[in-house]
């Protein structure tokens, strides 16, 4: 049949092939349905799209809302997964990982043929539908063995990733079948994290696996604030001879025998334990990991001004007063102080006239008791000789 007026799209009509002047043809309508269609450079004879402009449902909206940005996060969900061959040593490790991450985890059982290292198309998109920036991969090859991947996302796409090589593991299988009555950590307890050597500050491979660790066993964010009654284990990671040693410890607070508030701790070896090393790694540029680590500013603390720390650690303040006024400052109340309001000394008759008689003593040069003598007669001197020698230099008047 022949194809007459506008086609709306799908697949070619089935018949003949007809050339592009026999369909010329057949086309009734004209070069563009609008002005509006020639402006927006759309098809000669194109359908008008449709926009639907119903309002989201409560659920959408409130999907919608969780995926805003915050100015407070919600913890980091971590996501296991196998790949598309694991061993019993790498399976048995992601295990124990997991429940240490417990409750900001989320383990999926199937096997995945992914290679994050060569698209990571897959991982993002499983990360996204399970809402989690963390995600750790447990795979096995003839080329890497016992291989354990570590991996974080920002913004929907893939951060940064750490490659590591399980040299040697203790699982909590293990460890239970070797040490029955060995104890684990609780569901939801955070642990004190240890890091040994020099090489976490000194080179960057280690530098960014410390970072990446970290987020791994460190659980929910931060409270601000610490209970010792929740600390029970410890997790340490050792630098040393190109491998990450990682050991879990049990902790144990005992009484203060010094009469401190600080108790005693005893450490005992627990699970999982393992010896890795380094193998791949791909770390984000430094343009995206400032915008990655980026905090709002509602969050940054102000710095405040005039305050200083000296060499001791002793926090400094400088103050800026302004010219004060000292007749309107407020001093005690003391008579003496006040010029204004102060009594004369009073005497009596007999006073004023011994006080008179000893002064005319002192000037007619007579010792006095209490005075020096001669010095009345020493100041007399001298005032004759200052007046003659004014005298003498007083220039005569001229006619």
């Amino acid at each position: 049949p022949r194809c007459v007026g506008r086609r709306t799209g799908g697949p070619p009509m089935p018949g003949k092939k007809r050339s592009a002047a026999a369909a010329e043809e057949d086309y009734t309508g004209g070069d563009y349905d609008s002005d509006e269609d020639q402006q927006r450079g759309g098809k000669r004879g194109a359908a008008p799209t449709v926009r639907s402009t119903k309002e989201p449902s409560a659920r959408a909206k409130r999907y919608l809302k969780s995926q805003e940005s915050k100015v407070n996060e919600n913890p980091k969900n971590a996501l296991f997964l196998k790949g598309n061959k694991t061993s019993e040593v790498c399976a048995g490790l992601l295990k124990d990982l997991n429940g240490m991450r417990k409750p900001c985890n989320k383990m999926l059982s199937r096997r995945n043929p992914i290679y994050p290292f060569d698209d990571e198309t897959s991982i993002e998109f499983l990360c996204q539908k399970n809402d989690c920036s963390l995600f750790v991969m447990a795979s096995h090859t003839k080329k890497r063995p016992n291989n354990l991947l570590l991996g974080r996302t920002f913004d929907g796409h893939i951060l940064d990733m750490l490659e590591l090589g399980i040299n040697d593991c203790v699982t909590i299988d293990d460890k239970i079948a070797s040490h029955p009555g060995t104890e684990f950590k609780r569901l939801g307890s955070k642990p004190l994290v240890l890091f040994l050597g020099d090489r976490w500050e000194n080179e960057m491979d280690y530098k960014s696996s410390r970072s990446m660790l970290l987020d791994l066993v460190k659980g929910s964010e931060d409270s601000g604030k610490i209970n010792l009654a929740s600390l029970d284990h410890v997790v340490c990671f050792t630098a040393a001879q190109d491998k990450i040693l990682m050991r879990t410890y049990m902790l144990k607070l005992k009484k203060p025998t010094d009469g401190s508030n600080v108790p005693g701790t005893k450490l005992l070896l627990s699970a999982p334990c393992a010896d890795f090393s380094i193998r791949r790694t791909k770390w984000a540029s430094l343009d995206l990991w400032r915008t990655a680590v980026r905090q709002p500013h509602q969050l940054v603390a102000k710095k405040a001004k005039n305050l200083s720390t000296n060499a001791l650690g002793d926090q400094v303040g400088r103050i800026h007063m302004e010219k004060q006024d000292w007749s309107t400052m407020q001093t005690r109340k003391v008579k003496a102080l006040h010029a204004n309001k102060a009594t004369p000394l009073k005497l009596t008759k007999e006073e004023e006239a011994e006080a008179k008689e000893r002064a005319q003593k002192i000037h007619d040069g007579v010792q006095v008791e209490g005075v020096r003598k001669g010095s009345a007669a020493k100041a007399k001197a001298m005032a004759a000789k200052k007046s003659e020698q004014k005298r003498s230099t007083k220039r005569p008047r001229t006619a």
